[in-house]
């Protein structure tokens, strides 16, 4: 998972006691998202998701596999797992959206992990998880066959709707809820990351026509059965990284300031 889990919300490594909690959690990243009321957060995602098994981060510590992820080309302990986020969204007070794995994964997996009540699990206590999201982008190897090509995947290997034959590229009626949209700022020109916020919008109303024009193909003019937007995932990228001996080391800069 990176450095964004291990070191950035997880860190029972930490010699000061007093910064983490005692599963291992950092205290002031708790502190500064509590007081937000975010209502839900989505675990894992990314590429990621495509080799991530749930209940390998249900049981005890010391047994659970370490695995090689092939998207990033490194080892995932899996120290944290399920448990540690659906205690995490306890603590912070939000509810667990689960990312579930469609590229590698199975349908009784996908199912269990819809409702998380193994045995195995150590912190939790059996819960029904919902919202649930089917993979991510499928950009991987995996995944990468095109938008037809997905659909028949998804539908055949994972969802498997009772008394369809023929399943058409666009199911029908709608067996999807939401269709969650990705957007990303990483541009060196500032005027492009300035109005990427415009972007993000028009991004928005762009995948709201194609929903409408999906409708309309398929014949389906009940307004109720409209999947919505689910804009789950966003972040600013900085396409080029700071040199520390040129001043990138803006924290250090920081604290020397108020020194």
């Amino acid at each position: 998972m990176g450095r964004c889990i291990y070191g950035g919300l997880y860190n029972p490594q930490n010699p000061n006691e007093g910064l983490v909690t005692p599963e291992g959690f950092r205290k002031d990243v708790i502190g500064t998202l509590r007081p937000l009321n975010i209502p839900l957060v989505r675990y894992p995602g990314g590429s990621f998701v495509a080799t991530y098994h749930w209940e390998d981060g249900v049981s005890p510590k010391d047994v659970r596999p370490a695995k090689f992820d092939p998207s990033w080309e490194c080892v995932e302990t899996n120290h944290f797992g399920t448990d540690e986020f659906m205690a995490w969204c306890k603590l912070v007070g939000c509810e667990p959206y689960l990312c579930l794995n469609f590229g590698t994964g199975t349908l009784d997996e996908a199912l269990d992990g819809s409702n998380i009540a193994t045995p195995a699990t150590t912190l939790i206590t059996p819960t029904c998880v919902d919202p649930l999201a089917i993979q991510n982008r499928p950009l991987i190897l995996w995944g990468k066959v095109g938008p037809t090509d997905w659909d028949h995947h998804v539908l055949r290997r994972c969802l498997r709707p009772t008394g369809t034959d023929d399943i058409a590229p666009s199911p029908r009626p709608p067996l999807v809820d939401l269709h969650s949209i990705h957007y990303y700022t990483a541009d060196k020109g500032h005027y492009e990351n300035a109005t990427a916020p415009l972007a993000a919008e028009r991004f928005i109303e762009v995948t709201s026509g194609l929903i409408d024009l999906s409708l309309y193909e398929n014949g389906i003019v009940d307004a109720r059965k409209r999947p919505g937007i689910a804009f789950d995932e966003w972040n600013v990228w900085d396409p080029m990284r700071a040199i520390g001996s040129l001043g990138g080391e803006e924290n250090t800069l920081w604290a020397m300031h108020w020194q």
